[in-house]
C-alpha cells in the first residue's frame, strides 16, 4: 500500500476524564496479542499488543511510543439543507478542507440546495449570521424580509460532483462540480471560473499546490458531455490559463496529490496507475501499477513516502479504503472506507493502533486539521463527525 517516492524525478461527547489508564498489571480485563483489536463492551477493556488502547463509549485512548493521546468524538452533524429537493436526493460528502487555522471545516455533498457550507468546529455549527429588519414604531420584525446568511457558497451546478480543493494559505478555495469555481475564502468573493460546457466538466478531484502556483482538476470522464475525457488539466492559479492537458490515464482520475515541496504531481485511478508528473514540462516521469481501481493517495510531509488505496485487501485486512490522510508530523496515517470505519496507523510500524467507530456509511472524505488536534471525516449519508484529540 505504501512505497518510496521515486528520488531526482521530475455525538455526545464523552468524558476524556473518566477514560481509565492501564496500569503496569494485567487486569482480568485485559486481552493479549499480537495484534491490536478494538473491543466493544459495557466495561473498558484495554487490547495489549504493540501499543495499548482503553475504550470507553467514543473516547479511544492510544499510549503510543510512551505518549498517550486521546480522541473524541466532540459533534456529529449533518450537512442536509432540509429544502425540498435536499429531502429528496442524496446529501453524499464527497470532500473535506479546513482552514489554516484549523478552527473552521468546509464541506462539499451532493446536498441540491447548498453543496457547499462552512462549518466551526468548535460548536459544529454552520458558520453565518443573518440580516433581520425591524419596524421601530411597532418594534417588531418584519419577517417577510428576513435576510441570512447561511454560511455556504456556490450554487446547483457545482453540487452532484463538487470537490473542494484550498491553498495552504487558506485564501483560495477551488469547488469543483459541473465547472471550476475560484473563491477568495476571505471574502467570500468569486474571483474565477474554469472549464467548459463540452470540454473538462464533472469534477472527480482537485489539488492546489503548496506554493500556489498551480491548480490540477481531474473530471469523472463518463458523463455524455466528456466523452470519456480521463486527461488532467494544470492550471496556472494567477492567469487561470490551462497550461498543461497531461494525458496517460485509461479511467477517470480520483485522486490528485502535489508534493509538499511543489516540484511533483501525483495522480492515481481508476485504472489502477499511479503517475507522476513533472511540473514544469508537463511530462509523465513514473507510471506505477497499485492492481486494483485506486480510490486516493496521500504524500508523507517528509515527501519521501507515498500511500495508495483501492479495492483490493490493503494490510493484509482491509478492502475499499476511500480516503486516506497524514498527520502533520508524519507520524500518524487515518484510512476510511466501505466498512464505516476510520482506522489510524503508527507510521514507524505500519500497525493498526485504534479504529473509530460511529459513522453507518461508507466513508467519503476525512482530514486532519493542519495542528494535528482534529480528524474530521464525512460518508455517504451526510454524516460529518469531528474528532477531538486530548493529551
Amino acid at each position: 500500500m505504501s512505497q518510496q517516492l521515486p528520488e531526482n524525478s521530475d455525538s455526545q461527547q464523552p468524558d476524556a476524564n473518566s477514560t481509565q489508564q492501564a496500569d503496569s498489571s494485567t487486569p482480568e480485563n485485559v486481552v493479549q496479542g499480537n495484534q491490536n483489536r478494538v473491543v466493544q463492551g459495557n466495561e473498558n477493556k484495554v487490547v495489549q499488543g504493540d501499543n495499548n488502547i482503553v475504550i470507553q463509549d467514543n473516547t479511544i485512548q492510544i499510549i503510543l511510543n510512551n505518549s498517550k493521546e486521546v480522541w473524541v468524538c466532540k459533534h456529529t452533524f449533518t450537512v442536509r439543507s432540509n429544502k425540498l429537493f435536499s429531502a429528496a436526493f442524496s446529501a453524499a460528502v464527497n470532500s473535506l478542507v479546513f482552514s489554516p487555522d484549523s478552527q473552521t471545516l468546509i464541506s462539499s455533498s451532493e446536498d441540491w440546495n447548498d453543496p457547499i457550507k462552512i462549518w466551526n468546529i468548535n460548536t459544529g455549527e454552520i458558520v453565518g449570521g443573518s440580516i433581520r429588519l425591524w419596524n421601530l414604531m411597532t418594534k417588531q420584525e418584519i419577517s417577510s424580509d428576513l435576510i441570512e446568511d447561511r454560511g455556504s457558497i456556490g450554487n446547483w451546478k457545482l453540487g452532484r460532483f463538487s470537490r473542494l480543493a484550498l491553498s495552504i494559505d487558506g485564501e483560495i478555495l477551488a469547488i469543483g462540480g459541473t465547472f471550476i469555481e475560484l473563491w477568495n475564502l476571505k471574502t467570500q468573493n468569486k474571483i474565477g471560473e474554469l472549464g467548459s460546457m463540452f470540454g473538462h466538466r464533472d469534477m472527480s478531484a482537485l489539488a492546489i499546490s503548496p506554493d500556489k502556483r498551480f491548480l490540477a482538476s481531474s473530471s469523472l470522464g463518463e458523463s455524455p458531455f466528456n466523452f470519456q475525457d480521463y486527461s488532467i488539466k494544470l492550471w496556472n492559479l494567477k492567469t487561470k490559463e490551462n497550461i498543461y492537458t497531461l494525458k496517460g490515464h485509461l479511467g477517470c482520475v480520483r485522486s490528485l496529490v502535489f508534493s509538499p515541496d511543489s516540484q511533483q504531481l501525483i495522480s492515481a485511478g481508476k485504472d489502477a496507475l499511479i503517475k507522476l508528473w513533472n511540473l514544469e514540462t508537463g511530462k509523465e516521469t513514473h507510471s506505477m501499477n497499485h492492481k486494483s481501481p485506486l480510490y486516493s493517495i496521500a504524500v508523507s510531509p517528509d515527501s519521501q513516502t507515498l500511500v495508495s488505496s483501492g479495492k483490493d485487501l490493503a494490510f493484509g485486512k482491509l478492502s475499499g479504503i476511500r480516503s486516506l490522510a497524514f498527520r502533520h508530523d508524519g507520524k500518524l496515517l487515518a484510512a476510511g472506507g466501505t466498512d464505516s470505519k476510520i482506522k489510524i496507523f503508527c507510521t514507524q510500524t505500519m500497525k493498526e493502533v485504534c479504529i473509530l467507530e460511529g459513522h453507518k456509511s461508507e466513508i467519503r472524505s476525512l482530514i486532519f486539521s493542519p495542528n494535528g488536534q482534529t480528524i474530521a471525516s464525512a460518508d455517504k449519508d451526510s454524516i460529518i463527525k469531528i474528532w477531538q484529540f486530548k493529551q
